[in-house]
This record gives structure tokens, sequence and C-alpha cells, in this order.
């Protein structure tokens, strides 16, 4: 997948309910010219990606397609 970052919602942490673990994700939002997909990026991959990221083109490899309310997520 490979687009525009249109926005960044920033790292939240958060604890599990089912085991009472600590996690944290990083929600964007990407366009190509096909259209818009948001992409989690979860825990230790969060480092990964640089802090200021809107209007850059990235490129994200070795994640999984999800459907999210009916639409397609990376």
């Amino acid at each position: 997948v490979e687009g525009v970052v249109l926005y960044d919602n920033g790292i939240t942490t958060n604890i599990s309910h089912s085991n009472g673990q600590s996690y944290s994700r990083r929600s964007l939002k990407i366009k190509d010219n096909t259209g818009t997909i948001n992409i989690t990026i979860w825990n230790e991959k969060i480092v990964e990606v640089p802090e200021q990221i809107v209007n850059k083109t990235i490129r994200m490899r070795n994640g999984k397609i999800n459907h999210y309310h009916g639409k397609p997520a990376f």
C-alpha cells in the first residue's frame, strides 16, 4: 500500500480488557489514485514511522487487509 498521508491521529495507549496488557496504536489515513484507506500501526512498529508524516508519501508492506465498519483497513 502506497499513498499520501491525509491525517495522523497520533499515538494512543490503552489497556486490553481481555488480558490487562497495554498496547499502543497509531492510526493514519492515506490516499492514492484509487481512493483512501485507514492504516493502523501497532506497538513497536510505531517508531518506524516519522512523527511529521502528514502530506508525505509512505509505503507500507507486509500488512494485513481487514474490513472495519465495511471499509478496507490495512
